[in-house]
């Protein structure tokens, strides 16, 4: 009887291989990751890749009218869609001729070392935003260390009408009234809450620490510490922007670079505390950063308060300006 159950096990799994297969990579990608510290060393892994062996393995099915490998791979969707950045647009919010619109920049500039500064700002200017988020306002020296810019003053004539706010790395540039911002203590955002209308805003301008270190590599011992130091240490800066919202009573605005795909896990906790803006665009596939001119990635997220709408959604090529590509935003109350 034992035999028997065995070899009906061994035949379903050996008729459905490539089903299985899938159902497993799928839900140990949905248990493991942002959850344990070792599975940061597949975060590399494009979303796209997910969206692909799903839709490879639902043709093969298909083909081969394998039923049983068709219903497994149904059960694996949603686990596949976890994974993948697909963003079918779900967003029509139609403005309001009685509610102002707010239009907000947000870019990781990739530091502030130009080849053509001019260009560089007139690509900020042309946006008209009334809201810059930007990151990495910083300079690397050669032996890779970061230095703070003094250079408002100059900002400030560039960007006439606009109050700036620093802190570290961040600059939040606003034409709207600020109410209070804060730029004391250590975190990896810098919160300011501004005016609009009767309504107050708070802007999250966020740059997460970037989670794998691969330079340390092949010392294996030293690559694995480093991974489980960073995977701790952005687990708690983490916390502290989940919590800062949550015990925030107005609307909210977060906007930067997350350095964390969909894929990676650790981003739904904050995708799920508003709307995430990209479902306002066109594109099925979104992605903001690139290697070598490859782009697969998306780490620059827009999460918006559920109670506002979400106008329209763009992600902008900044040609040889930076590796991230920008997004502008409008939203109104």
């Amino acid at each position: 009887m034992k035999k028997d159950y065995l070899k009906v096990v061994r035949n379903f799994l050996l008729s459905n291989k490539i089903s299985v297969f899938l159902l497993i990579i799928f839900v140990f990608q949905y248990l493991l990751s942002g959850k344990v510290w070792f599975w940061n060393i597949f975060s590399v892994t494009p979303p796209i890749f997910f969206t692909l062996i799903y839709l490879i393995g639902l043709v093969w099915v298909i083909i081969k009218k394998n039923i049983q490998g068709l219903a497994i791979l149904l059960i694996c969707f949603p686990f596949a869609i976890y994974s993948s950045d697909i963003t079918f647009k779900l967003y029509s919010d139609q403005p309001s001729e009685d509610s102002q619109t707010v239009k907000v920049f947000n870019w990781n500039t990739e530091f502030w070392q130009f080849e053509d500064k001019a260009k560089f700002f007139e690509f900020l200017l042309e946006q008209q935003a009334d809201v810059y988020h930007l990151q990495e306002h910083i300079l690397l020296n050669k032996n890779g260390y970061f230095i703070e810019l003094d250079d408002l003053e100059e900002i400030k004539s560039i960007f006439k009408g606009y109050t700036i706010v620093k802190k570290t790395e961040f600059l939040t540039i606003t034409k709207l009234p600020i109410v209070k911002s804060f730029s004391e203590g250590e975190s990896y955002y810098l919160r300011v809450d501004v005016q609009v209308g009767r309504n107050i805003l708070s802007l999250y301008n966020v740059h997460m620490p970037v989670h794998i270190n691969a330079s340390i590599l092949p010392d294996i011992y030293k690559f694995a510490v480093d991974l489980k130091h960073r995977f701790d240490f952005r687990n708690q800066e983490f916390e502290k922007l989940i919590q800062d919202i949550k015990s925030n009573n107005n609307a909210f605005y977060i906007s930067g670079d997350f350095n964390t795909t969909k894929s990676m896990g650790k981003i739904h906790e904050v995708l799920d505390l508003g709307k995430d803006a990209a479902y306002a665009g066109d594109n099925l596939l979104n992605a903001t950063w690139s290697v070598n001119n490859i782009r697969l990635w998306r780490i620059d997220y827009n999460i918006v308060h559920k109670g506002l709408k979400v106008i329209s959604y763009r992600e902008l090529n900044p040609g040889s300006l930076s590796d991230h590509w920008a997004q502008l935003v409008t939203i109104q109350f």
